[in-house]
């Protein structure tokens, strides 16, 4: 038994290993299958690759690829992503109606697509960008109560301020602004700062309209202060002065920052002064005592006159006087006092130009109509409330130029002018405008206003003390025919070169008078004198009348006119004062004049107003020409022109 069980344990291995040997031999090989990998779809591969254009920009061959994902599958999963891409497309190159319609239909198409909320977004960016105002306000009003909380609303909130200030709604598109710039700020301080330079410029460029729509909105924001103390500053401006009060006195009890406070100080201590003006004091400023004293109660003799006061009638107008002494900063202060304590709805005067320099900056300042009474060039350049009432060079130089270029034809001209301010300003008045106007300008000499004796100057002029430089003889060589240059430019001939027609000579009556017989002593004879309002003298003629026979001079009062209006002050001058009136005491009389038309015509109650008024004035007849303004406050008459006719002076034909 043992050896048996040991044979079958040989034998029965052996067995099953010869079975398994023919049975692996007999039959063919069995082939393994590889694992299954499943290719990606059409669609997919499309997408991708659209994608990988729209990474590097290259949009016209992303869209050509999401427009044949879309044809292949409209409605298939990858459809609101191509449609998405292609709005995305359009907005960044400048397409945003095409832009529109794509993200239009996602939202139609696919209302569950996860990314719905930039889709809309999209489509507010497209509408902005078409200018649709009114679709852009709902859709981003939607969009905000729709995503409050998504990175992207300050975007949206921004896009919706813009809308609304295109719109003309300015509160709204203020409260929407100031909501993107606080969100922005933390994490995009310069963007922020671009979108607080939005809402500056929108409150500076606003009306009173705007900034009406904006202040109720603004109270709980930064910009409170700017947009209150400019709706103050238009009320004042526009002379409503009780909204102005309310406004500004609003803005100071609001505890906003000191700049703010001071600036809204100083302009609530104008429109208080606005509201105080007496609507029938008028402020005076001349110098009644010092230097210039002597004229500054010739204006006032000529205001009395003016106001009646002499003849006990109730002009229903008060003048208060202050006395500027000549002096600048007394000028200033008068100003002040008229309007601070007097209350004045405007003020005349000063008479003197730096006193009017002075006192012009102090009334444009404190907002009172100021008429001044001096020549001073740019005086009316200080601002709107800045006017004048006196004769300017450039008007007595236009007027002159004009009657003797081109009613005289006279084109060649002298000047002798003193060698001073006034001389030397006249004479370069006189001397651009003849050149403008195609004249020439001969020879022109200046002295010392001190002389008595002018015949170095005369000879000069007439090249009979020196010879004129040879530059100067080529130039009149030009305009000579040849028998002329023999007779009049030879060195050796001592006859006077009289080679003008007319001498200008801007200065005194009195001057005048002892140059115009020297003229005649030194052969200049046979020319056209002319002159500015300076010759104005009662005494012109008994000085120098014979050799002034047809001078023509310019005036800014002519006594001898002989109207109703001029015969009826000169009466009563004489009357009140004994003495004949002269171009101060008419203007004075005048200003009155018309600053009680203004009063008594056009009731003004305030200082603006009044200004106003003035402007807007009828004119007002007065014994210097006809009174109105410009806009600019410059008066708007022209100055006489006065001819000696025998022993008499008469207006110029």
């Amino acid at each position: 038994m043992i050896q048996y069980k040991w044979v079958a344990q040989r034998v029965i291995p052996v067995l099953v290993a010869g079975l398994a040997l023919f049975l692996f031999s007999c039959k063919p090989a069995v082939k393994l299958k590889r694992p299954v990998v499943k290719k990606k779809p059409r669609i997919e591969r499309l997408y991708s690759q659209a994608e990988e254009f729209y990474g590097q920009a290259r949009y016209e061959e992303a869209l050509v690829l999401y427009s044949r994902c879309l044809e292949l599958e409209p409605r298939g999963v990858r459809a609101p992503d191509c449609l998405k891409r292609m709005g995305d497309i359009y907005l960044n190159t400048g397409q945003p109606k095409k832009a529109f319609e794509m993200y239009a239909r996602v939202r139609r198409d696919f209302p569950d697509y996860k990314e719905l909320g930039n889709v809309e977004l999209g489509l507010i960016s497209a509408l902005w960008k078409m200018r649709a105002l009114e679709e852009v306000i709902g859709e981003a009003r939607a969009w905000i109560g729709k995503y409050p909380k998504t990175p992207a609303r300050p975007r949206v909130e921004l896009i919706l301020g813009q809308a609304y200030y295109e719109s003309l709604k300015y509160g709204n598109a203020l409260k929407w602004l100031v909501r993107a710039e606080d969100e922005i700020r933390p994490f995009d301080a310069e963007w922020a700062d671009q979108i607080s330079a939005q809402i500056k410029g929108m409150i500076n460029e606003a009306d009173e309209s705007a900034l009406e729509q904006m202040i109720e909105v603004s109270r709980q924001t930064r910009y409170y202060p700017e947009i209150a103390y400019r709706l103050g500053a238009l009320y004042y401006r526009t002379d409503q002065l009780e909204e102005a009060e309310e406004t500004i006195a609003d803005l100071l009890r609001s505890g906003v920052e000191e700049k703010w406070l001071v600036k809204a100080r100083m302009l609530y201590e104008k429109i208080f002064l606005a509201l105080t003006a007496d609507p029938h004091k008028i402020g005076c400023l001349l110098p009644l005592s010092g230097p210039f004293a002597i004229y500054g109660r010739e204006v006032l003799n000529g205001i009395e006159t003016g106001l009646g006061i002499f003849d006990r009638q109730s002009s229903g107008i008060e003048v208060v006087i202050k006395d500027t002494t000549g002096n600048p900063d007394n000028a200033a202060e008068g100003v002040e006092e008229l309007v601070r304590e007097e209350h004045v709805i405007a003020v005349m005067g000063p008479l003197l130009s730096r006193c009017a320099e002075k006192a012009a900056e102090r009334a444009e300042a404190l907002g009172v109509p100021l008429i001044t009474i001096c020549r001073k060039e740019d005086i009316v350049d200080k601002g709107a409330m800045i006017f004048r009432n006196f004769l300017v060079p450039k008007k007595e130089i236009e007027r002159l130029v004009h009657v003797a270029m081109d009613r005289l034809d006279i084109t060649k001209f002298a000047i002798m002018y003193p060698d001073n301010v006034y001389g030397a300003y006249y004479m370069q008045q006189f001397w651009d405008m003849v050149e403008d106007r195609g004249g020439e300008i001969r020879a022109a000499e200046a002295y010392d206003p001190s002389l008595t004796d002018f015949a170095a100057q005369i000879k000069r002029m007439v090249g009979r003390d020196l010879p004129r430089p040879e530059t100067f003889l080529e130039r009149l060589r030009a305009h000579r025919l040849p028998e002329e240059e023999e007779s009049e430019l030879d060195p050796g001939n001592e006859e006077p070169i009289v080679d003008f027609n007319a001498v200008f000579i801007p200065d005194s009556a009195e001057r005048v008078a002892m140059i115009a017989p020297q003229l005649v002593y030194h052969d200049v004879g046979d020319v056209w004198l002319l002159g500015t309002s300076l010759w104005t003298s009662t005494r012109i003629i008994s000085l120098a009348g014979d050799y002034l026979q047809g001078a023509i001079y310019t005036s800014g009062f002519f006594a001898a006119s002989g109207t109703e209006e001029v015969e009826t002050f000169l009466e009563r001058y004489r009357a009140n004062y004994g003495e004949e009136p002269g171009l101060l005491a008419a203007t004075g009389y005048d200003t009155i004049g018309f600053l009680k038309q203004v009063v008594e015509g056009m009731a003004p109650v305030t200082r603006r107003q009044m200004q106003e008024a003035m402007v807007r004035s009828a004119p007002y007849d007065g014994v210097t020409g006809q009174i109105s303004f410009d806009s600019s406050g410059e008066v708007k008459k022209e100055p006489f022109l006065v001819t000696v006719l025998g022993q008499k002076e008469i207006l110029f034909p």
